[in-house]
């Protein structure tokens, strides 16, 4: 298993850290919803 480039290694990092804020968006405002219905 040959190890990551330090560059490929950060952008997985970046893309990670993009899908968890836009699924915990997506959490809190289904959370919001259901709260208010």
């Amino acid at each position: 298993m040959h190890r990551l480039h330090p560059r490929v290694a950060l952008g997985l990092l970046i893309v990670l850290g993009g899908a968890a804020s836009l699924v915990a968006d997506g959490i809190s405002m289904a959370m919001r919803l259901l709260l208010s219905a």
